[in-house]
């Protein structure tokens, strides 16, 4: 009678019967088990709570734990519990989202101020305090260009003192970006108000898009 290898191997090292099954099985730890598949189909896993029924992949004889969930409150359970489709990172590039401003007829300024400084755009006082300010302005016609003006207060020991930056050709889907510097100035001594202007989307039509 032939001997297979896995029965010989049991044989040589004194192993029982389970022992030789165990050899025969492969290791299936580390896959999802079907409670563990999705905390959205599986009623027991429904609200993404760890409960006996959805750990079948955390066992102590299964130390290969899943990922976390890091979009509802995280646990070893499932990936994603959530029902949310995501943000397609190729709708964060700038072109992608001058684009989405160019077709809703707005422009965008992010600017970086000191965090007690006022900002106005067009004669428009905003009231939106922080560092870090962005402002979404209507273009009324998508096919022209404007003139835009930004215009920065800052307080100087005591006095009130501002700076007006012109831009000259402002128009729909623009993405702009302002940092806006005031050093401190000694008593007597005129302010400086540094305010650098960035085009990071320039606007405009967007080109077509082709298909290779």
């Amino acid at each position: 009678m032939r001997m297979t290898y896995v029965a010989a191997t049991a044989l040589l090292l004194g192993l029982n019967s389970a022992a030789v099954a165990g050899l025969n099985q492969e290791p299936s730890c580390c896959a999802p088990a079907p409670v563990c598949a999705s905390c959205n189909e599986m009623p027991a896993c429904g609200t993404c709570q760890p409960v006996p029924e959805c750990q079948g992949c955390m066992t102590s004889s299964c130390p290969c734990e899943m990922a976390g969930c890091e979009v509802c409150s995280g646990n070893g359970m499932c990936w994603d519990c959530s029902l949310e489709e995501g943000v397609d990172v190729d709708s964060l590039t700038p072109a992608a989202q001058s684009k989405q401003l160019y077709l809703a007829s707005q422009a965008r300024i992010t600017m970086l101020v000191p965090a007690k400084a006022g900002v106005t755009l067009l004669d428009q006082k905003m009231s939106m305090p922080g560092v870090k300010r962005t402002y979404v302005v209507p273009v009324p016609d998508q096919t022209k260009d404007y003139k835009y003006e930004i215009k920065v207060d800052v307080v100087s020991n005591g006095k009130k003192y501002f700076k007006r930056v012109k831009i000259p050709k402002f128009r729909a889907g623009m993405i702009l970006a302002v940092k806006v510097d005031a050093p401190p100035a000694e008593e007597g001594e005129a302010p400086q108000i540094l305010v650098e202007p960035a085009v990071v989307a320039e606007g405009g039509k967007p080109p077509e898009d082709t298909e290779e």
